[in-house]
């Protein structure tokens, strides 16, 4: 702030020397020897924020000067002191009348007059700020309901952006089946996870992030922070090195980083060969590993919150995981939320929810989010929250032989079984097994021809994000181009009025339908069928819109 401007008004040079050596340590100085060189320099810019006015002067006096000053609209708002030798009541009555704020005898008495110089400044700059509040407070009165809309609107393309950041769908993984549920605890949430495939480096990558507080502003931060991690990833995946893709972050952050405002991020990569982990955390939550019916925790590691300091060292370390393992990342809410006797629930408890592997990822983590609402008693939780579950699996492979519709039963519900351990949603492995159904009944029916000395070979590969069956009959074959469409041709087929035509086909036409790859070998005793997992959606509330798992 600049210093305050006293204009001095006296016709005694000793009077203006005392004066301005006293003042113009602290206050910008001007100086007017009589009443007419005060009118003309109250009006210079900067106009004075004080005028220290002397009574007694030729020309004009003081009270002739004060009437002037009053009168004009840019002077009067200045307080004016009187300086004066007159102690007559009349006089100091006088001066109040004319627009004076306070008035100092001749001799000064140094202490009281900057008391009081400091006092009416005070005064001033203390109206000049309720006069300018008043004027702000009645335009935003005026444009209540304009900034209202215009706050609407913001804070919609806010939501909208940052839908468009929060990661909808969980890629597919051959051996890794993942879910994910995004809660935030209001419209908006300062939480963000990115699971990402590095296709061309067989490389996930998981990251959980966790911004200051909830809501608009914990948003904001949260779609910043993600653009800033998503710039550093095709580095992360070309050379693992979590800690120095945080130190890169932190280092971004810190730039438009506002003051205590601090996310945490975990993140870590796994190599989908070595099925090794490395991770780094800056002050985010460790995740649980679940394997053989026990938690086991990751070591720490060193790290600050982003943008605390540039000179944050993050540390790596790396851990194996194997077949069976079950992973757990979350934030912090899952654990600091309230149960109903008010206590929070901690580690420790939360970590007892989550020790239950029945084999089936969705269902289980199901009955997590379940088992959250129950706990809390309402969902969402009272801070956002996250959950991803990662289950590690092999890929199965078997070939099964049938030569009898009882064997064939008993393939179909140990591949059933399968899928949904794969993680196939119920309406996947219906689709999948009527497929599959029609493929090895008609190698029963029409290759083998029922002959219980022939046998049907099932080769089944399944993965948790396809499937492959190749069926094969000992039979002569055929050739499936010369089969017609039932669909196409269903008038004429009906028409003929034959029953053993009304299913010719129907299988072929069934399982295009239901598989996005079907291939016949030359001789037509051989069909390989190939299906994708559908993508799975992340849970999401947000706006009472829930996206489910299916897509």
């Amino acid at each position: 702030m600049n210093e305050p401007t006293i204009l001095i008004v006296d016709d005694h040079k000793l009077n203006i020397e005392m004066l301005v050596t006293v003042l113009s340590q602290d206050y910008n100085i001007r100086v007017a020897r009589n009443g007419e060189e005060c009118l003309k320099r109250s009006v210079i810019e900067p106009y004075p924020d004080l005028i220290l006015l002397d009574i007694m002067m030729p020309v004009l006096d003081g009270f002739e000067t004060i009437k002037l000053l009053k009168k004009d609209k840019k002077t009067k708002d200045i307080p004016v002191i009187f300086l004066t030798a007159l102690t007559a009541k009349e006089d100091i009555v006088q001066g109040f009348k004319l627009g004076a704020v306070d008035y100092l005898t001749k001799p000064f008495n140094i202490t009281e007059l900057i008391a009081r110089i400091q006092t009416h400044l005070e005064l001033k700059f203390s109206r000049e700020k309720i006069e300018n509040q008043k004027q702000e407070l009645e335009y935003l009165n005026e444009a209540l309901s304009d900034t209202l809309m215009l706050q609407k609107k913001y804070i919609a393309k806010s939501k909208i952006l940052q839908k468009s950041m929060i990661q909808k769908t969980v890629p597919l993984f051959t051996e890794f089946a993942i879910q994910a549920l995004y809660l935030p605890c209001e419209n908006m949430g300062g939480d963000f996870f990115s699971i990402i495939r590095g296709v061309h480096h067989k490389k996930l990558v998981i990251i959980l992030g966790d911004c200051t507080g909830h809501g608009l502003q914990a948003s904001i931060e949260a779609s910043l922070l993600t653009s800033i991690v998503q710039k550093g990833l095709s580095d992360l995946f070309e050379t693992s090195d979590t800690a120095a893709f945080l130190t890169g972050v932190n280092s971004e952050f810190i730039k438009v980083a506002e003051e205590d405002k601090f996310p945490t991020i975990f993140i870590c990569l796994i190599d989908m060969e070595s099925k090794e982990i490395v991770y780094s955390n800056a002050n985010g939550v460790l995740p649980s590993l679940l394997r053989n019916g026990k938690i086991f925790r990751p070591e720490p590691v060193a790290g600050m919150h982003i943008g605390y300091s540039d000179q944050t060292v993050f540390e790596s370390r790396k851990v194996k995981i194997q077949d069976g393992d079950r992973i757990y990342f979350y934030s912090d809410a899952v654990l600091e939320h309230k149960a109903a006797n008010l206590e929070h629930i901690g580690r420790a408890r939360f970590e007892e929810i989550l020790n239950h592997d029945s084999g089936y990822p969705s269902r289980d983590f199901g009955e997590i989010i379940s088992a959250l609402e129950k706990t809390a008693g309402t969902l969402p939780l009272d801070d956002d929250t996250t959950l991803i579950q990662l289950d590690v699996g092999p890929i199965f492979r078997k070939e099964f032989y049938f030569s009898t519709l009882e064997e064939y039963e008993e393939i179909e519900e140990e591949i059933k079984t399968v899928l949904e351990q794969k993680d196939y949603l119920h309406d996947e492995t219906i689709e999948i097994a009527i497929g599959l159904d029609e493929m090895c009944l008609n190698a029963f029916y029409h290759g083998n021809r029922e002959d219980t000395a022939k046998q049907v070979i099932v080769e089944a590969v399944i993965s948790s994000s396809d499937v492959y069956f190749k069926i094969t009959d000992m039979g002569d074959g055929f050739d499936p181009k010369a089969v017609p469409d039932p669909v196409a041709g269903i008038e004429e087929i009906y028409g003929r009025n034959n029953p053993d035509e009304y299913m010719h086909g129907r299988g072929m036409v069934i399982v295009r339908n239901f598989f996005d790859k079907v291939k016949y070998n030359q001789k037509g005793c051989s069909v390989e069928i190939r299906r994708k997992k559908r993508t799975r959606n992340v849970i999401f509330l947000a706006d009472e819109e829930i996206f489910s798992e299916e897509s």
